[in-house]
């Protein structure tokens, strides 16, 4: 019967009060004695209100002949959503979220067909949109441990001497007891209204913080509903190739000076040093967010899709939009069923060329997936071009309006949205090759890939036709090499030439390369192993051992330099003169402070091989690493780690390692790739120098 309405509790059948919706932190829900309610962080607030939207899900019509007589359902209503696949649904509701579960299960058993019924309730409530998600900016944090017992490396363990949040600093003598510092912390995140903190390795200070209000008894539940990013995994996600990613190594990589420099124990510092070095941390985490608005892209992302930040994962971010349309155009969706993953025809990568190659133009295929999602008319079943070609034709566009004010009037605003519209786009690709997503469709996924394979494969015949030679092509780039002379009219023109050929895709001038060096492997050209400079001067690099972390320095700067000298056109006697003094200086002890070895290190229980020489150095000193990184060096016949420089006066450094294993490494691969190979080996420099 039309009109169908069964409702066991109708007073409950109502919306959070507005002045209740803006979450500005993270949420939870409760269920008790007075009913469910919202806990979180509203509009920088604390508190919990109460909830009279309840949880609910969608069951096929055929259900409702007996939906009325099971357990947990409080009201049942017809409704004019059908299912994808054309069928009419009714709609469902439970007094609790859980419970939504419990009855998909029991009606699936009974044969029916269930919709929506695995949204996790906060979720269920940001995709309605009953709840608001309104960022306003961050709060940075520094904490400092007592590390008079060693470096305080397990959460909660050691007492937290001081705390620096933004301008606020709290000093642990300032106070009779720990607890009582932490709780004028707790009580700070209230009064400033905190709902994100944002630190350097922010994750050790939150939940050190967490830890330690727990063991000590302290209410904590306002810090708990605090949200984090890690300005750290950030940068290192950004900024490709460091040595150490310490706080004071970037920041003097970005040349803004580095962390107050103290010979002490944090333990031993007085309360002025101790002031001066915790809120140095805060300042440099601060400005270093501020040049390359990490939060800011994170929390606008958060505040478009209307999710807390935790939930902003591709796959999140994409499912959330098309439910959205869905709604739209009148359907649910079905529950998600995680799929076997199999392999398919993904992008390719064709390496053409090894050694030096000049006067190249990189060109970047704008958008290339999306835009085959919008052209190829790539979507759900049924649909034709309304949902997932719509989503991201209107984010690109949207994208371009930005990207256009932003290059017009220079307003940060407009570049903040159009990079945080990015990875929104970019969500819905990746999405549809990864089996937990709940539209995941491999066919779909390698149509678009072989669609970006034949776009490609048109524009590298089409320049070669025309006289250009192809030397690179990646995914959705290619480089190409241009003659005699490259500049950026040059460069713009060739564009131009290409986009009147692949219309409706298209490219844009990437990068102007006066040189670059192709590395060779085995008897052919590498994949994704470059080394080049921009005609501005600019360095660009991928794969070599300088954008990895687990090479010494020494080994990076010899390879950068041999570059520098080749693009600079040195003969083979100067490369070889030049590695020849290096050996000499290595072994004198001159590049001693250059062998440290730094590399990431995981759980225990993660590794089949614990005689790794990275774990053989964490066993022998826990103490030896800086943010998860253990730092070592070759010596005494083994490896050793190292806390402090003095530590390498002490150990009998194992020069041959790094002769051969380091420099000469680097310097062999860049040889080969060059072509020089024979001179080394066939005129004697080879025994010379001592190559090997």
């Amino acid at each position: 019967m039309d009109g169908y309405v069964w409702n066991k509790r109708n007073d409950l059948h109502f919306k959070i009060e507005e002045s209740d919706k803006m979450i500005s932190g993270r949420a939870s829900y409760k269920v008790d004695e007075d009913g469910l309610r919202i806990i979180g962080v509203f509009d920088g607030r604390y508190k919990e209100i109460s909830c009279k939207v309840l949880p609910y899900g969608f069951v096929n019509l055929g259900a409702r002949k007996d939906i009325d007589r099971l357990k947990y359902v409080v009201s049942v209503e017809d409704s004019d959503l059908k299912s994808i696949t054309g069928q009419r649904v009714i709609r469902f509701e439970t007094e609790k979220p859980a419970q939504v579960a419990y009855l998909r299960d029991d009606l699936e058993k009974r044969g029916y067909v269930t919709y929506e019924c695995d949204l996790k309730f906060i979720r269920r409530l940001l995709i309605d949109k009953v709840l608001k998600v309104k960022y306003d900016g961050v709060s940075y944090i520094d904490i400092e441990v007592d590390d008079s017992k060693g470096v305080p490396n397990e959460h909660g363990k050691y007492e937290i001497l001081c705390i620096g949040l933004d301008d606020n600093w709290l000093w642990r003598g300032d106070y009779d007891t720990e607890q009582e510092m932490l709780r004028d912390f707790i009580d700070l995140l209230e009064k400033e209204r905190i709902g994100v903190l944002a630190g350097w390795n922010v994750e050790f200070d939150y939940y050190h913080l967490l830890k330690r209000c727990e063991y000590l008894g302290v209410s904590y539940g306002r810090l708990a509903f605090t949200e984090k990013i890690d300005i750290l995994n950030r940068y290192r996600f950004a900024i490709k190739g460091l040595e150490s990613y310490s706080l004071d190594e970037v920041a003097k990589h970005e040349g803004i000076g580095g962390k107050v420099s103290i010979k002490k124990k944090v333990s031993e510092m007085s309360k002025d040093e101790l002031f001066k070095y915790n809120m140095r941390d805060v300042e440099l985490v601060r400005e270093i967010d501020e040049r390359y608005g990490f939060s800011e892209v994170r929390l606008e992302l958060a505040n478009y899709c209307n999710l807390l930040l935790e939930m902003c994962t591709p796959i999140q971010l994409a499912d959330t939009l098309v439910l959205r349309r869905l709604r739209e155009l009148g359907y649910v969706a079905p529950n998600v069923k995680v799929v076997e993953k199999r392999d398919y025809i993904g992008a390719f990568v064709d390496a053409r060329r090894f050694g030096v190659v000049d006067n190249i133009v990189y060109l970047d295929f704008v958008a290339l997936y999306p835009n085959i999602i919008v052209n190829e008319n790539i979507d759900i079943d049924g649909f034709n071009g309304e949902v997932y070609p719509h989503i991201v034709k209107k984010l690109m566009e949207q994208r371009e309006r930005h990207r256009r004010k932003w290059k017009e009037t220079g307003d940060k605003k407009e570049k903040t949205m159009q990079e945080m519209l990015k990875p929104v786009i970019n969500s819905f690709y990746g999405s549809l090759g990864n089996s937990y997503f709940r539209w995941c469709d491999f066919d779909k996924a390698e149509r678009v890939t072989l669609k970006g394979r034949e776009i490609i494969q048109k524009a590298d015949k089409f320049l070669q036709e025309n006289g250009f030679e192809v030397v690179y092509l990646d995914t959705d780039g290619m480089m190409v090499s241009v003659g005699e002379s490259v500049n950026e009219v040059v460069a713009e023109s060739l564009a131009k030439l290409l986009n009147s050929y692949i219309k409706p895709y298209k490219v844009k001038v990437e990068e102007v390369i006066e040189k670059m060096i192709f590395f060779k492997s085995g008897d052919s050209a590498a994949k994704k192993r470059y080394w080049g400079r921009t005609i501005d001067g600019r360095e660009i690099i991928r794969g070599v051992e300088v954008r990895r972390g687990d090479w010494c320095r020494l080994a990076k700067d010899v390879q950068r330099d041999l570059i520098n000298m080749i693009f600079n056109e040195a003969s083979d006697s100067e490369l070889l003169k030049y590695l020849s003094n290096v050996r000499k200086d290595l072994y004198n002890g001159k590049y001693d402070s250059k062998l440290v070895i730094v590399k990431g290190f995981k759980k225990k229980d993660e590794y089949k091989n614990l005689n790794l020489p990275h774990l053989r150095a964490l066993a022998k000193a826990r103490d030896a690493f800086i943010d998860g990184k253990v730092r070592f060096v070759y010596a005494n016949g083994d490896v050793e780690p190292v806390v402090n420089e003095s530590d390498l006066k002490r150990y009998r450094i194992d020069y041959d390692y790094y002769w051969k294993g380091q420099v000469v490494a680097v310097a062999s691969r860049i040889f080969e790739s060059i072509g020089v190979d024979g001179v080394i080996t066939g005129n004697g420099v080879y025994r010379q120098v001592k190559l090997c």
